[in-house]
């Protein structure tokens, strides 16, 4: 009976996220009040970074240690690991802890290596980047900084307190992986052939420097460059947008992960409910981006939503599987996505939100309730 209620809980808990990530993706396009709703979404968000560290250090990586320590001194293993002498071996390595690790490494170099790589897009021409996206990004920040700096006695000018919430926006935008991402994609999705515009003039400026080729062979070798360099464009720009929602959907599918490995039924209502928290903001938050970068691509848009929408579902089954398997594999899944629910709450929500001037306050009280609600849930147990 509880193992079937806990299935239940799990296919409803699809459903319902993959429901509620796309509305609220789709939401800002439709009604244009949600754009101005980032305060709310900001200190929702607080409050779900508090739950996601709390849940990892409080619930995932106790019971996984636990766990493993169980699984370490079973009978089987007791004999694999005793010594020659017929002595057991001291204490077994560190494994949850070291996968812990191991998967905030990997969402950190998939988050701020690959997915903010400058050769995403641009290229490296003689040890200089070039990357469009964050300069666009970073000159939205710069034209604030310069020309719209406040005055110390002019906080209460109605034009001054909209040029610091523009500054704001920008702050946010420069910081928040979901702007990097739709900013990202509309340019690699317009600009398919980048790479060779980018090069076009200075490629042309030294072709007229050269003289007519001289034969034939000198003509075809020519062509064939041109061509080699044009499959190449082609190749490496078709694989950015793939590469650009692979990174952003790696969070949400191992939070679907943690969520199909819950063993419980008591348990599995506090994922949903951090996720769902998360899950709403990050999807709110994706849509305000993508409704300003994608103004004129509505369909472009609806379908990007929906695949980021689909990553937690996707995350669920998987780990719905790997839970029917074999404990070992249990632990380590587990421990991963302790590592990424630290990464998600330390290294995405705590920069993205607490950067902003403004709400750190009732941010902060977010994020401790946040983790307040889990550890007294761990009292409870």
């Amino acid at each position: 009976m509880a193992n079937s209620t806990l299935i239940g809980a799990k296919i409803a808990f699809i459903v319902v996220v993959y429901i509620l990530a796309f509305v609220s993706g789709i939401l800002p396009n439709v009604i244009p009040w949600c754009k101005k709703s980032t305060n709310i979404l900001g200190i929702a968000n607080a409050f779900s970074g508090g739950v996601f560290i709390a849940i990892a250090l409080m619930h995932i990586l106790p019971e996984t240690s636990s766990g493993y320590n169980e699984y370490m001194q079973s009978p089987k293993e007791l004999g694999q690991n005793a010594d020659v002498d017929g002595e057991e071996s001291g204490e077994p390595f560190p494994l949850p802890h070291t996968l812990a690790f191991v998967g905030y490494a990997f969402i950190l170099l998939i988050d701020k290596v690959i997915f903010d790589t400058h050769s995403l897009i641009g290229d490296n021409h003689q040890g200089h980047v070039h990357d469009p996206a964050a300069e666009l990004l970073a000159e939205n920040v710069r034209a604030h900084l310069n020309e719209k700096l406040i005055p110390r006695d002019s906080h209460l000018d109605p034009a001054c307190i909209r040029k610091a919430e523009l500054l704001d926006e920008d702050i946010r935008a420069y910081l928040s992986r979901n702007d990097k991402f739709s900013v990202r994609m509309h340019y690699a999705l317009k600009h398919p052939n980048s790479k060779k515009d980018r090069y076009s003039k200075s490629f042309t400026q030294e072709l007229d420097k050269l003289e007519e080729p001289s034969s034939d062979l000198d003509r075809l070798l020519l062509n064939e460059e041109e061509c080699k360099e044009t499959k190449k464009s082609r190749c490496s720009c078709s694989l950015t947008p793939v590469v650009l929602m692979i990174a952003l959907s790696t969070h949400a599918m191992f939070e679907g992960i943690a969520t199909g490995l819950v063993d419980e039924v008591s348990q599995v209502w506090t994922y949903i409910i951090a996720i769902f928290l998360h899950k709403w903001a990050a999807a709110m938050s994706l849509g305000i981006s993508m409704s300003r970068n994608f103004k004129d691509e509505k369909c472009t848009m609806y379908i990007l939503i929906l695949i980021f929408a689909f990553a937690t579902p996707l995350g669920v089954l998987l780990g719905m599987i790997v839970e029917g398997s074999s404990e070992i594999a249990e632990i380590i899944f587990s421990s991963l996505a302790a590592g990424t629910f630290i990464y998600i709450a330390c290294s995405e929500v705590i920069v993205e939100e607490f950067s902003i001037p403004k709400f750190k306050w009732p941010k902060m009280f977010a994020f401790l309730f946040g983790a307040g609600v889990i550890a007294s849930l761990a009292l409870l147990e």
